[in-house]
C-alpha cells in the first residue's frame, strides 16, 4: 500500500493478488540411520500483479528456477538441516546463491505439530539489470537485492502424507536488503502452504 506524496507523480493505492507461486520438488538419494541427504528444486511462477499507476506489486516479474542440495539429521527429540543451491531468474533478474538452515522439533503424543526455527540467505551475483518504470522509486523487489531472513514455521499432520504450514518471517533488523537502503524495522511476512510427502 502507498500513501502520501508520491515520488513521480505515482498514485495513492493498494493492490492485492498472488505473489509469486512456488512449486518444489525433492528427492532422496540418502536415508538412513537418521541422516538424509536430498536434491531439490524449486520453481517460482511469474504469477505476480503489478499496477503501473501506483507502482505496486506483489512480486518478481520472473520465473525462477532453483536446484540446491540438503543435508539433516533427525530423531525423536529434534531435526535439523541445511541447504545450499543457486537460483537462475529470467527477465533480467540477478542469479542467486542461497544458504538456508533449520532446527525444528515435533509436539504431542501422536507427534502431529511440529515448531521449526529456520533463515534463509540469499546472495546476489549482482547480474541483472531488470527494473520497471517504478521499482528505483519504490523499492518494490529491487533487482541485485542480497538478504537475510528468519522465521518460525508450524505445522499440522492432517494425514501421514499431508500436512498444512503457516509461516511467520521477518528481515534482520536494520540491514538487508542492500539496495534498498537501511529499514530500521524488521518487515513481517506471512504464508499458509500444503505439502504432500509419499
Amino acid at each position: 500500500k502507498t500513501s502520501g506524496v508520491a515520488p513521480v507523480g505515482l498514485s495513492d493505492g493498494s493492490l492485492n493478488g498472488f505473489g509469486n507461486i512456488e512449486l518444489g520438488l525433492t528427492y532422496n538419494f540418502l536415508k538412513k540411520n537418521g541422516f538424509v541427504f536430498s536434491g531439490k528444486v524449486n520453481s517460482a511462477l511469474p504469477t505476480a500483479s503489478f499496477e503501473e499507476a501506483t507502482g505496486l506489486r506483489t512480486g518478481n516479474a520472473a520465473l525462477a528456477i532453483e536446484p540446491s542440495l540438503l543435508a539433516g539429521y533427525g530423531h525423536s527429540k529434534f531435526f535439523a538441516s541445511a541447504e545450499i543451491g543457486y537460483g537462475y531468474r529470467t527477465n533480467k533478474y540477478s542469479s542467486q546463491s542461497l544458504i538456508n538452515a533449520q532446527i525444528g522439533k515435533l509436539f504431542g503424543k501422536k507427534q502431529k505439530f511440529i515448531a521449526i526455527f529456520n533463515t534463509v540467505n540469499r546472495v546476489s551475483s549482482k547480474n541483472g539489470s531488470y527494473q520497471d518504470t517504478n521499482n528505483k522509486y519504490t523499492g518494490f523487489f529491487l533487482n541485485n537485492l542480497s538478504y537475510v531472513v528468519i522465521g518460525l514455521k508450524f505445522g499440522y499432520k492432517i494425514t501421514p502424507n499431508l500436512m498444512v504450514w503457516t509461516n511467520i518471517r521477518s528481515t534482520s533488523p536494520g540491514g538487508v536488503p542492500q539496495n534498498i537502503g537501511e529499514p530500521s524495522e524488521p518487515l513481517p511476512a506471512y504464508s499458509i502452504s500444503i505439502s504432500y510427502n509419499r
